[in-house]
């Protein structure tokens, strides 16, 4: 087991280049080598991962339902997507006539003051996870006992960009019935910045270049008797896949939004596309390092992609009137390997990829879970730890940190508890464990 270490510095990125870890053996006395060690040498990986379900959100006011095993809620491109050739050469390529009309030139901040942005409550819910688990272990022989780590993919993403973001942030972490609980704190964030029209037009990208996908008529007539005659062709609906992932053998459970599918395909890691819009500029030159906001963008394209193992990311070029001017799709090893070529420089002499940012990941993920599980090696099962995990800027870039603090008051500690774990989720839990004991 691990020592204690209470915090982690960027600066350890500094030695996550190649040469650094393959100088490592094991017996190094800095925690930090040994942490690398762990975590990235001694042939330790990052498993594949393999969706374990997936389901369809419907909303309708205050009211929404989770629908699992049925994608219905899936999007689909209403554009030819560049895939891998096959019997046709020209398959990868984006069909001007027959996919474009109507599409360049959209207005994506249209009906912009109509719109309601969800709430960042409903946004970093856990529920929707909770169910899942109790989803595949009800109906998928699941067992609890297998799963390790519980979050969203949006937390792990959050984790993962702290050396590029550098903001800010603080998770609430549980370990109860030896089960790690990451889970955003989005009361913590001082952001006063309003829902603007380049985050609109994210949105209104998506219903441009996607359609709903046909609706089986008989699941409608029985989700119509449920949401007062709401289908899943309503604008309020929304696709989610269930991953799980293992790294370093820890089993890492999680939900991600899935933006749409390719062109009628049907449910699958594989099928899944990420979209982006981007300003200011027609498209990207793969062979010109692109401005640092385009690489920001396509560094977390790749990153949200390759969490879930999807292939493909789309992006719409916008003018400053928010009129779509263009399209790029690109694989998501394309994408890697461009910034492999074309780095992120993020303090001198430090630059951030893929590779060295899912490095990163594994480093922290590692650590934690090593920290949490040392400091309740004493506890009993059923007994719950909470802790507060902080991104904590430095003067410099080097010197930001990730601090994990435990909360030893125990009124604090319970309320957080309550917070972040319902009660039904808490009895589900208790009963599994009792039945398993």
């Amino acid at each position: 087991m691990s020592l204690i270490m209470d915090e982690i510095n960027l600066s350890i990125l500094g030695k996550l280049s190649p040469a650094c870890i393959d100088k490592l053996t094991g017996a190094e006395e800095d925690v930090e080598d040994q942490l690398i060690y762990r975590s990235i040498s001694s042939n330790n990986v990052l498993e594949p991962p393999v969706e374990q379900t997936y389901y369809t959100k419907v909303k309708k006011g205050s009211t929404s339902k989770v629908y699992f095993d049925n994608a219905e809620g899936l999007r689909e491109l209403n554009i030819n997507i560049r895939q891998k050739p096959s019997k046709n050469r020209n398959r990868g390529k984006l069909s001007a006539k027959k996919s474009m009309s109507g599409i360049i030139g959209a207005d994506l901040s249209r009906n912009f003051h109509e719109y309601t942005p969800e709430t960042k409550q409903s946004i970093y819910s856990l529920e929707d996870l909770y169910r899942s688990v109790q989803f595949l272990v009800e109906n998928k022989s699941r067992k609890l006992s297998s799963i390790k780590i519980l979050s969203l993919r949006r937390n792990l993403m959050t984790l993962l960009m702290i050396p590029v973001k550098r903001h800010p942030a603080r998770f609430r972490v549980i370990y109860w019935q030896d089960l790690i609980i990451i889970d955003y704190d989005w009361e913590f964030e001082n952001d006063t910045h309003d829902f603007d029209k380049s985050q609109y037009s994210g949105f209104k990208f998506e219903d441009v270049i996607t359609k709903p996908k046909p609706v089986d008529e008989g699941s409608v007539e029985d989700l119509s008797l449920e949401l007062e005659k709401l289908t899943l062709n309503d604008e309020k609906s929304s696709y989610y896949t269930v991953v799980e992932s293992k790294l370093n053998g820890i089993p890492i459970l999680f939900t991600a939004e899935i933006d749409a599918g390719i062109k009628e395909s049907t449910p699958g890691i594989d099928n899944y596309v990420e979209l982006k819009t981007h300003t200011n500029i027609s498209t990207i030159d793969m062979n010109t390092r692109p401005p640092y906001r385009l690489q920001s963008k396509l560094l977390t394209t790749y990153c949200q992609n390759k969490f879930i193992n999807a292939k493909y990311g789309v992006i719409g070029f916008r003018s400053p009137q928010y009129r779509l001017t263009s399209i790029k799709s690109l694989e998501n090893n394309e994408i890697g390997n461009f910034m492999n070529k074309y780095p992120m420089l993020i303090s001198d002499g430090i630059s951030v990829n893929g590779g060295r940012l899912f490095k990163w990941y594994s480093l922290i993920v590692t650590w934690l879970h090593d920290q949490i599980k040392t400091r309740g090696q004493k506890n009993r099962k059923e007994d719950v730890l909470v802790f507060h995990l902080e991104c904590v800027s430095g003067e410099t870039v080097l010197n930001t940190r990730l601090s994990l603090k435990e909360i030893t008051d125990k009124t604090e500690s319970s309320r957080l508890f309550s917070t972040t774990v319902p009660q039904w989720f808490q009895e589900f839990v208790k009963k599994q464990s009792e039945g398993n004991s």
